[in-house]
């Protein structure tokens, strides 16, 4: 069965093997593709373990018998038998928090009580013989108390006083770059990403976002709004005339995992910011894709215009 499955794999063409394997899982000959010479190197490699050193890929069938096994992993890798690994994508889960605020508001109440006069008049009249007539009134007046009326004091609330947290001052030309840029980029031919002759899509690729650019003690801090990334911190201006210059280097961690070595391949970028005080600018991103790990890489750069859209 060993003998006849490598007389079909060897007369098949290279072209058409290589096209059954998206992703080559048994690459014993470290071309990059899925093919029936990676048959043929994996059965040398196994008797000779002294051939094609300079493979990586070879070592997994390297001084180990060739099995019904081993040709199975090559054999399904090329006609696309084996199922891709599934790779869970983490998923952020925001919690709000309601907090309640209770607030009691005291209730004054004023009383007024009516005062009452009570007035007692007698009069005695005496008419003597003589001709005068003399005539005394007493009038004794009785007033009432006023009531008195006990009122509740009010509770003191007590106002929580926020501490807020001291900010660098922007000066000089930073300031002046600083705020909110929209960046156009050009998504020629070079920013193209192509794994194994394979054109890639984003997020293999840079988009067009808005840059939030912030002056902080004569340096810049660059943010991009549409992934939430922070491209740097604390760049060195480089001055010339009425524009500055920024360059900063990023990396991404992909999703994915090289089957080859177990490593996440990394996206490396690295920036060129020009900023002019007039609100416009350009940028320039040269970034590599898979360089850390044994798996398929890629090479790209891009370039962009941009446009003040916000003050800082």
């Amino acid at each position: 069965m060993r003998t006849s499955a490598l007389i079909v794999l060897l007369l098949l063409p290279p072209a058409l093997a290589a096209a059954q394997a998206t992703v080559p899982l048994a690459d014993a000959n470290c071309d990059g593709l899925s093919s029936p010479p990676d048959l043929t190197v994996a059965i040398i490699v196994s008797v000779q373990p002294t051939e094609f050193g300079s493979c990586f890929a070879a070592n997994q069938f390297r001084s180990r018998p060739f099995t019904e096994a081993s040709e199975a992993l090559i054999l399904d890798d090329i006609f696309g038998r084996r199922e891709p690994e599934w790779t869970p994508t983490p998923t952020a889960t925001a919690t709000n928090t309601r907090t309640a605020s209770d607030t009691r508001t005291p209730t004054y109440t004023r009383t007024e009580t009516p005062t009452t006069t009570a007035t007692a008049t007698s009069a005695f009249t005496a008419t003597p013989t003589i001709t005068s007539t003399p005539t005394v009134t007493t009038t004794p007046t009785n007033t009432r108390q006023p009531t008195p009326t006990h009122t509740s004091s009010p509770s003191p609330t007590v106002t929580p006083t926020r501490t807020s947290t001291p900010t660098r001052t922007p000066t000089g030309l930073a300031q002046q770059l600083a705020g909110s840029w929209q960046a156009s980029w050009s998504h020629g031919l070079q920013s193209v990403c192509y794994l194994n002759g394979i054109a890639q899509t984003c997020p293999l690729c840079v988009s067009n976002t808005t840059y939030r650019v912030t002056a902080v003690v004569g340096q810049l801090d660059i943010v991009d709004l549409g992934t939430g990334e922070i491209l740097g911190r604390g760049l060195p201006i480089t001055v010339n005339g009425n524009s500055g210059s920024v360059t900063t280097q990023f990396t991404r961690t992909s999703g994915t995992v090289c089957t080859v070595d177990g490593v996440a391949p990394q996206q490396v970028f690295m920036y060129t910011f020009t900023f002019q005080t007039d609100g416009s600018g350009s940028a320039q991103v040269s970034w590599s894709f898979g360089r850390n790990a044994h798996c398929a890489v890629c090479d790209a750069s891009d370039s962009a215009s941009l446009f003040r859209i916000a003050g800082p």
